[in-house]
């Protein structure tokens, strides 16, 4: 999650230079709010709630408003970029330290700012000359070492991003800063693997190389799509028929070997949740209008449907 984050805020980058801030606002309401919203009806709808749950797909939500927060940042600080960059780093402690939201902001707005300043971090990089192997070397390094000492227990869903909700504020923000660099260096580490994986391909003259590259990979257009109708198979339909099972049951077979539960059976589910939502999402989208819209759009799908109209 920190990863799609911080390539939001790559692309945000790239936004700000080539619209302006009320496209671009607008291109992440449709693109991702409105999606987020549909699908929470959807989702309340499946549990017969009568109102707006908008702790239903919290990653999109929070992915907006981390999005909109970096935008209105580089709007208002378009030339100043000293207190651009006060300003967010002011908000990612902020949304780490005394404000509570139920979207995890502070979780995501960390990795997304650094992936809005990535461009800068490697003009920075070249001008003081640090060689590039043994940069990349110590980032993997520093991942690898603070991955051995993760512990489910500084995940959001334990201390969240409140380092003062638990009365103890030195030792849960010690977790959540530790948590928010194994994160960022995850990121770059992530990038790393990518790149490395995008030059091979680049050189190879295999027909399935140039397939990939041409397509973005087999999910590069339909991200969003995936991660919502996992959501759905997964997180919350496959839940509820797996406790529905298990209560006929009257026992968690699972539970006697969580080997075979975690190097197994979870994968082979991903696995099977993967492939159903890439087909799925495409049959979705042949829908006729509500096929277009219903995974977001922008503002060039909108000038094309009314220029066709």
């Amino acid at each position: 999650m920190p990863m799609f984050a911080f390539i939001s805020g790559v692309f945000l980058y790239k936004s700000a230079k080539r619209h302006s801030f009320f496209t671009n606002l607008a291109n992440k309401i449709f693109g991702i709010l409105i999606p987020a919203l549909i699908w929470t009806l959807v989702l309340n709808c499946f549990y017969g709630e009568f109102k707006l749950d908008y702790t239903h797909f919290w990653f999109l939500w929070s992915l907006f408003f981390c999005s909109a927060i970096v935008l209105a940042i580089d709007a208002v600080c378009v030339r100043y970029n000293g207190i651009k960059a006060f300003m967010l780093v002011a908000l990612c402690i902020l949304f780490n330290t005394v404000i509570d939201d139920p979207w995890f902001i502070g979780f995501l707005l960390v990795p997304c700012v650094v992936g809005y300043y990535y461009e800068d971090i490697k003009r920075l990089v070249d001008k003081v000359r640090i060689q590039s192997f043994i940069l990349k070397t110590g980032i993997v390094i520093i991942f690898i070492v603070m991955e051995c000492f993760w512990s489910t227990d500084y995940s959001i869903w334990n201390i969240g991003c409140n380092m003062f909700a638990f009365g103890t504020p030195m030792i849960t923000g010690i977790q959540i800063v530790f948590r928010t660099v194994l994160g960022v260096t995850g990121c770059f580490v992530m990038k790393l693997f990518i790149d490395f994986i995008y030059r091979n391909l680049s050189q190879s003259s295999s027909k399935y190389a140039t397939r990939i590259l041409a397509g973005g990979g087999i999910t590069g257009q339909c991200t969003l799509e995936i991660y919502i109708l996992q959501c759905l198979l997964v997180e919350n339909f496959g839940a509820t028929c797996i406790s529905v099972i298990l209560r006929y049951l009257g026992y968690n077979p699972f539970t006697f070997n969580m080997n075979f539960l975690q190097l197994v059976i979870a994968p082979v589910i991903a696995v099977v949740a993967f492939i159903v939502a890439y087909f799925l999402q495409k049959y979705i989208k042949k829908i006729p209008f509500v096929g277009k819209f219903v995974f977001g759009f922008s503002m060039r799908d909108i000038k094309r449907e009314v220029k066709n109209v």
